[in-house]
């Protein structure tokens, strides 16, 4: 092994040198020397093509940068790839500002879900009725409760003219002091829920207070509160609240016309029959306790809803008699039903019982991605 090592690396020469056998080892030294320089040379003319930073071989003038420049670009518009070469910036005209929202009166029926359970929902009408009903719960993003309308059929709220809810006159019945007790279920992004909520409604024949309520274990709960007077065309309310953590209040003013919201939104107008989202359950109540022959299939029911941040207008239809099966036994309803119009609407049915003079027997919330809020009577207690 040591000698073949030997053989291949340096083989050890045999005998003198012949004088004329090959290059002595002073020539191959200086061509060596030679060799070294000339790279040296070379190596230093390349370098002086190279900008600091850049690679040997590249030449600055082979590669022109890219330009890069910043704009702003509509939503609606395509994005376009930067190219290569420089190019004279785009000029885009930013499109136009929308005009802040002016207390006019409520868009109808654009609302944004809200981000929190039911028990009440808004609602539209052209004579007094009261407000959307009573989100309920403060879950983990509940849909938000809406209720129905409250007005005569086929009858729109004004466009403009802010008024009382007793300038109008309409036929109305309200109900009695009652507290309704309802099983809630819920499904929020795919997770299941259950819950208690209550309904309490009490009055001295002038004077109206009304609270709503979810609450669900080791989750929390949302409550709503409404309170007003008692006119000829039912309810006119003065105050709504909304409370999760915090709460947020609308405030009416009958005399300036208006409604101020305490989240600092704009203020709205006040429309005749305006209410708020829980006052609407029992606004709506009233209507058709006091004729129910009025409000067969297919009758339109349009009321002004005042939520804790700004107003709208809901339009509700009758959709007819409907029989529930709750755990008590089968009852008699009156189900109507918000069907949405956009995308972002919230789908809003409810069950009027005349068993508890057309209170809600049942209401049931769905929004736009699929969740919803379904509560059920489970009991009633009266004073």
């Amino acid at each position: 092994m040591r000698k073949q090592q030997q053989a291949v690396d340096w083989p050890a020469p045999q005998g003198p040198r012949p004088e004329s056998g090959g290059p002595s080892r002073r020539v191959l030294t200086g061509l060596t020397a030679l060799v070294l320089a000339f790279h040296a040379a070379l190596l230093w003319q390349g370098r002086s093509l190279l900008p600091a930073g850049d690679g040997p071989g590249t030449r600055v003038e082979a590669l022109p940068l890219p330009v890069f420049s910043t704009r702003q670009v509509e939503v609606s518009a395509p994005v376009a790839a930067v190219a290569a070469k420089a190019a004279a910036p785009r000029v885009i005209r930013r499109p136009p500002r929308l005009a802040a929202p002016q207390a006019n009166s409520p868009t109808t029926d654009a609302s944004q879900p809200d981000t929190a359970a039911p028990l009440s929902a808004p609602s539209d009408s052209e004579a007094p009725a009261s407000d959307a009903a009573a989100n309920a719960v403060t879950a983990p993003d509940l849909p938000p409760s809406v209720i129905g309308p409250t007005s005569t059929p086929v009858a729109k709220a004004p466009e403009v003219s802010p008024a009382t809810a007793e300038q109008r006159t309409v036929s109305v019945k309200v109900p009695p002091p009652i507290r309704l007790s309802y099983a809630v279920k819920a499904e929020v992004k795919h997770l299941n829920y259950q819950a208690n909520g209550e309904m309490s409604w009490s009055h001295d024949g002038s004077q109206y207070e009304a609270q709503a309520s979810i609450k669900m274990f080791l989750i929390g709960g949302r409550s709503q509160s409404s309170r007003g007077r008692i006119t000829a065309a039912g309810l006119a309310p003065t105050r709504f609240g909304d409370k999760v953590r915090n709460e947020q209040a609308a405030h009416f003013d009958a005399e300036q016309g208006k409604v101020t919201f305490s989240a600092n939104t704009p203020d709205a107008v006040l429309l005749p029959g305006m209410q708020d989202r829980l006052s609407v359950f029992m606004q709506l109540a009233s209507l058709v306790a006091a004729d129910p022959s009025q409000f067969g299939p297919g009758t339109r029911i349009t009321v002004p809803t005042v939520g804790p941040r700004d107003a709208e207008t809901w339009v509700f239809v009758v959709d007819g008699p409907e029989e529930l099966s709750l755990a008590q036994g089968p009852l008699p309803t009156l189900k109507i039903t918000r069907s949405p119009r956009t995308e972002f609407d919230t789908r809003v049915e409810l069950w009027l019982a005349p068993g508890i003079h057309y209170l809600p027997a049942r209401i049931r919330i769905t929004q736009s991605q699929g969740d919803f809020v379904d509560q059920q009577l489970t009991g009633v207690m009266r004073p």
